[in-house]
């Protein structure tokens, strides 16, 4: 009796099943548990894969947002261009002569101070119209780029040396991130220096009481990517569909003509690249360029090419 009592004891211990109704039963849910657990792996599975495609949508749809903002901001500054290329000529010379008559006038005025100082204002205004209209011209004559296989890092670093004497009277500070190896890539230095300056520029201007100007220069898929921060005042969120459009500035009167971003957006998108801005009021702001590592062909004749 007491052998029998403990097989049965020792058997329950080993795990053996039993040859009766109860052994059958829990062999069946063994069973359904086993399939149970690889239905809710299955499940967590496609639920994984739910959530990525999810993200991947997300992703795309930014794309296509940002990439159609291109394509409506790029054929806005063609049409600029069209119209800048057949009216600046017929502006800038009468222009000429305006601001000629003025300086002989005031030359003429003799001890009239209301004669010249009327006629000072006359000059001034037409130097700041010659201004904005050569702006236009340069902006509607962008030439296409002189394509180069250059170091992006030099290009980078001239630009601040460039800019140095205007940064250390704005008090700001500059922290510069390169990466240790050349960044390669086909582009035309001169264009895109001229791009930079402008961006610095408009950093520095942004930062009346300093701040800090972050720059920093990477790699991605194929891409040279240069990121330019500052803590300055930030944009508006209703300005920033509109800071790339000709004209437009939130600077004060006199200081500027709004044609710089529009005309660095041409320059960029006719390396093939792209350049977007995040921006929060009181925070700062950061452009974003993107250009390709390998060369890319530009139409001839046009003002502007879409990204």
């Amino acid at each position: 009796m007491a052998q029998a009592v403990a097989a049965g004891d020792l058997e329950q211990s080993s795990g053996l099943r039993r040859a009766d109704e109860i052994g059958d039963l829990a062999e069946a849910f063994d069973t359904m548990t086993a399939r149970l657990q690889a239905r809710t792996a299955e499940a967590n599975r496609l639920y994984d894969e739910a959530v990525e495609r999810n993200r991947e949508l997300a992703e795309m749809y930014e794309r296509l947002q940002s990439a159609q903002q291109q394509l409506i901001q790029s054929e806005k500054l063609a049409a600029v261009g069209q119209l800048a290329a057949g009216i600046v000529h017929d502006v800038k010379n009468p222009l000429g002569v305006i601001k000629g008559m003025a300086e002989e006038l005031m030359e003429d005025a003799g001890e009239s101070e209301m004669m010249r100082d009327g006629l000072q204002v006359i000059r001034d205004n037409a130097n700041r119209a010659n201004l904005i209209v050569t702006d236009l011209l340069k902006f509607a004559r962008q030439s296409t780029p002189t394509m180069q296989k250059r170091d992006l890092r030099e290009t980078l670093e001239g630009c601040l040396r460039l800019t140095d004497y205007l940064i250390r009277k704005g008090r700001v500070k500059v922290n510069l991130k390169l990466p240790g190896d050349p960044v390669l890539i086909t582009y035309d230095p001169q264009q895109i220096e001229q791009v930079v300056i402008n961006l610095i520029q408009n950093a520095v201007q942004a930062m009346p009481d300093g701040g800090r100007l972050n720059t920093l220069l990477s790699e991605l898929n194929g891409e040279a990517v240069l990121e330019i921060a500052d803590t300055g005042k930030g944009i508006e969120p209703e300005n920033l569909s509109r800071i790339f459009e000709p004209f437009f500035t939130t600077k004060p009167e006199g200081q500027g003509t709004g044609m710089g971003l529009a005309t660095s957006y041409g320059i960029i998108s006719r390396h093939g690249g792209q350049i977007e801005v995040k921006s929060e009021p009181g925070v700062g702001s950061t452009f974003i360029i993107r250009l390709p590592k390998e060369p890319v062909e530009a139409a001839e004749g046009e003002g502007v090419v879409a990204a």
